[in-house]
């Protein structure tokens, strides 16, 4: 028995069992989901004639009947037939017996078919599409609805969360295509004592209906995956599925003339087409000339001349063209420029052909053009930028003697800071003239570095948004030197204190907020000292738990009530000069960002100090905060600048019996005698980065000596790319305006005596930024003894306490630009054996080397029995 045959017995076997579902309200899906949803996205068939593929107990097509002036339905199944002719339908239906795939009907008599729900069950689908194409009306179209080749749930099983709540749906053989196999099922809301039905199935990949919609002649129009309202859930629960996968898929077709489809083709071509007639009236044009024109539809293009439609300079230019080609019959080639209904002029690249008839004779034109608007700009901007070119060549020259200049200032001005310092028997108002001056160069060099050279912090932070922390005393210097070249003009004097603790207190905040807030108030002290000598002091003082900023001023100062009203943030409109305005706005927002807070202190004729207070935050894991040395270290400071060395010789002149200094110029020179010292354990380097007219920077003397102890003292301290090889090696940056600052500290250290009467025997050394989780682990391992750190530099710092044999495990994210797996080298060739890495992150996805054991954060029991 072929396969029509066995479908047209399964459906008369099945038809009472389907009309009295239907009839009892029990198809749900049918009546809230798909019939909705079909009958939504069916365009207007009123006064047309359709056809129905399929109609079963009628049901829907009767509402589609409703909508048209004629409906033809059809079937294979003998008992829907007899039951539907024995109900009440609408007068403009008729009902036939007949086998989709053989239609008796002629050709193009239907102006739509439809189907709803049946095509999977109908095999030979091919020969159903193609004489539905047959029997259609030119332009006419086809909609039909069917099981979602998907997520049919016969061929799937639910996936529910641990309320047993559906969540999702597992897709099971969905390339694997039925053919005419027998599916059993229910509807959802059927007794659970009735018939199930039996259906001959029909399956196959969303791809194919396509490809064979496309083998008939169809082209697709529109295709919709129906789901339900939240009302009709409400009522059917079950429904609720719709909304995590979708049941049945709905497309649309249409018959379109090959006519037709090459006019779908010319109206969505990309560039410019029309076609005129030999009297110059257009005969039509693709969409984007209607777009150009700032028309809707072709109606309002054909049949019109240039005169009609372009300025009359425009349309006489483009008049005199086709003239050409009408009368010598050549294809030309030119530019034209038009000016588009926006107003936008441009430049087309234009081809004008012409159109001849079946003698030869020249009837029209056709023209093609492209825009060339931005190539044409780009020619008239070709000889300016080779101008530019060299211009930029001598400007790249400045900015390297800039960059140069800059470096020669600050090497010198650091030494010359650093000695300041230290030389106690220079009178105290010698001093203060000294400071003063370095002072003033300093902002020379601040200034130079910010007008002609990328500022690398600012370049750093493009975009940035986030809180991070910041140091606060070097942004405050930068900010200083930037306002004595605002108001060089001016008479006002700008002088800062730090505190020592302050030149390396850090605070967590947005760094463009942070500036632009201290900007604001330096503007303000300033804008209030106009007319008399003002003095503007910026403080800077900080503990272990907050860091203060004082501004001020003895210029004109404010009423108490103007001071409550910024106090108690209302606006205040007086006090505005020069567009600074009082600006409290955005001091207090960037001060929320910052967990900071202010104070304001105010007398009129006296001045004005603001106070802003913030809660530190620990420092920077790149930053060098104190030199910690012990007696009998040897200290090399490796720096191309000879004041520098000087310099430094001075700062650890009072420790000249516990250490030796060691100089070097030269970073080969260094490399040679780190690696030829008898124990270099004991040395201390402190190294420039920037080693001029040298093939080695202070990072790679780090890398190649392998030593243990350095600080990177250099001028790119905010240079991502420079923190981020310092991390590699674990060294520390300290920017060189505060070497003169940085703490030295000389220790009575065991390191003298043998290393291994140094080592202390710890069950575990666990390094992780996030303290909780480090101490957690400690808590986990008791009373085995656990070493913990938060960061890779603290940890190195105390390395030498370590046997080779200690257990080690270190986090994969150390929240700095040094990795777990960074670290774990460096100690793998340091001799370590035993070395974990635990992460956060898929094992698999992690390449770590065969010396490092990979744990899971998660796999408590195996960091349990380290």
């Amino acid at each position: 028995m072929g396969h029509v045959r066995k479908v047209k017995k399964q459906w008369d076997e099945m038809a009472e069992i389907w009309l009295e579902a239907s009839e009892k309200g029990y198809d749900v899906w049918r009546d809230y989901l798909n019939t909705p949803a079909f009958l939504k996205m069916l365009p207007n068939t009123t006064g047309l004639d359709g056809l129905d593929i399929a109609f079963g107990d009628a049901h829907n097509t009767r509402l589609i009947a409703k909508r048209c002036k004629s409906l033809t339905a059809i079937d294979i199944s003998e008992q829907f037939l007899s039951r539907v002719q024995k109900c009440k339908n609408p007068s403009n239906i008729t009902f036939h017996l007949a086998n989709a795939a053989k239609m008796p009907f002629q050709d193009q008599c239907f102006d739509f078919v439809v189907s709803t729900m049946a095509f999977m069950d109908i095999p030979n689908i091919q020969e159903v599409f193609d004489e539905i194409f047959r029997v259609l009306k030119p332009n006419g179209f086809l909609q039909f609805s069917i099981t979602h080749p998907c997520f049919n749930t016969h061929k799937g099983e639910w996936k529910r969360d641990e309320k047993g709540n559906i969540i999702g749906l597992l897709v099971k053989d969905y390339f694997t295509e039925t053919n005419g196999e027998v599916q059993e099922w229910k509807h959802y809301y059927s007794p659970t004592d009735s018939k199930p039905f039996k259906v001959l199935r029909f399956e196959k990949p969303m791809h194919k209906w396509f490809n064979l919609l496309n083998d008939a002649g169809f082209t697709v129009e529109k295709v919709l995956e129906p789901t339900v309202d939240d009302e009709h859930i409400k009522k059917y629960p079950k429904l609720a599925t719709a909304k995590v996968i979708a049941h049945s898929l709905i497309i649309r077709a249409r018959r379109f003339e090959k006519v037709q489809r090459l006019q779908e083709i010319i109206r969505k071509l990309p560039g410019n087409l029309w076609w005129k007639n030999a009297k110059l009236k257009y005969g039509g044009c693709n969409d984007r000339v209607l777009e150009i024109l700032g028309l809707h539809s072709l109606n309002e293009f054909v049949g019109k001349n240039d005169y009609d439609l372009w300025d009359k300079d425009i349309a006489a230019k483009l008049e005199q063209a086709d003239l050409h080609v009408l009368k010598t019959g050549e294809t030309i080639t030119l530019e034209e420029v038009i000016a588009e209904k926006s107003g936008n002029r441009q430049v087309m690249l234009t081809k004008k052909s012409p159109l001849y008839d079946e003698k030869g004779k020249v009837v029209g034109i056709v023209g093609t053009s492209i825009d060339i608007t931005d190539r044409k700009r780009a020619e008239s901007l070709r000889v300016e930028n080779e101008l530019q070119k060299n211009i930029l060549k001598e400007q790249e020259k400045f900015y390297k003697l800039a960059n140069q200049v800059a470096h020669d200032i600050r090497s010198p001005l650091a030494s010359l800071l650093m000695v300041i310092k230290s030389c106690h028997d220079i009178p105290e108002q010698e001093r203060i003239a000294l400071r003063e001056a370095a002072t003033s160069i300093g902002d020379i060099a601040n200034n130079l570095l910010s007008r002609y050279v990328k500022n690398e912090s600012e370049e750093s932070h493009i975009n940035v948004k986030s809180s991070e922390p910041i140091l606060v005393s070097l942004v405050l210097l930068n900010l200083l030197a930037d306002k004595k070249y605002q108001y060089c003009n001016s008479p006002i004097k700008f002088n800062y204190v730090f505190n020592q603790e302050a030149c390396f207190a850090f605070v967590k905040t947005e760094l463009t907020a942070f500036k632009c807030m201290i900007s604001n108030l330096i503007n303000n002290a300033a804008d209030a000292c106009v007319g008399k000598n003002g003095i503007i002091t910026i403080k800077l003082e900080a503990t272990d738990k907050q860091v203060k900023i004082i501004i001020a001023d003895n210029g004109q100062g404010m009423s108490q009530e103007t001071a409550n009203k910024i106090i108690n943030n209302i606006a205040v409109t007086s006090g505005k000069k020069e567009g600074h305005g009082i600006g409290f706005a955005q001091v207090r927002e960037a001060l929320e960002n910052a967990h900071g807070t202010f104070t304001l202190n105010s007398e009129i004729g006296k001045g004005t100090t603001v106070t802003l207070t913030f809660p530190t935050t620990k420092t920077a894991a790149w930053m060098a905060h104190e030199i910690i040395l012990n007696k009998g270290d040897t200290v090399v400071i490796l720096d191309d600048d000879n004041s520098i060395h000087g310099a430094w010789q001075t700062r650890f002149k009072p420790y000249a019996k516990d250490i030796r200094l060691e100089h070097f110029t030269s970073g080969n020179e260094t490399i040679n005698f780190i690696n030829n010292f008898p124990e270099p354990n004991k040395i201390f380097l402190l190294a420039d980065f920037e080693l001029l007219n040298q093939e080695l920077t202070g990072l790679d003397v780090i890398e190649q000596t392998n030593i243990r102890r350095a600080v990177l003292v250099t001028s790119h301290f905010s240079n991502q790319n420079v923190r981020g090889l310092a991390a590699k090696t674990a060294t520390r940056l300290l920017p060189k305006l505060l070497a003169s600052e940085i703490p030295i500290i000389i220790e009575n250290n065991s390191q003298a005596q043998p290393a291994e009467q140094n080592q202390s025997k710890i069950d575990l050394v666990f390094i992780d930024d996030n303290e909780l989780f480090a101490d957690s682990v400690a808590q986990l391992h008791r009373p085995k003894i656990v070493d913990t750190y938060s960061s890779p530099y603290s940890f190195l710092e105390s390395l030498s306490k370590y046997p080779k044999d200690t257990k080690i495990c270190i986090d994969n994210n150390l929240n700095c630009a040094m990795t777990g797996i960074d670290l774990a080298k460096r100690l793998h060739q340091d001799g370590f054996t035993q070395l974990f890495l635990v992460s956060g992150e898929d094992a698999a996805s992690i390449q770590s080397p065969d010396y490092l054991t990979l744990i899971s954060k998660t796999d408590i029991e195996t960091i349990k029995n380290l």
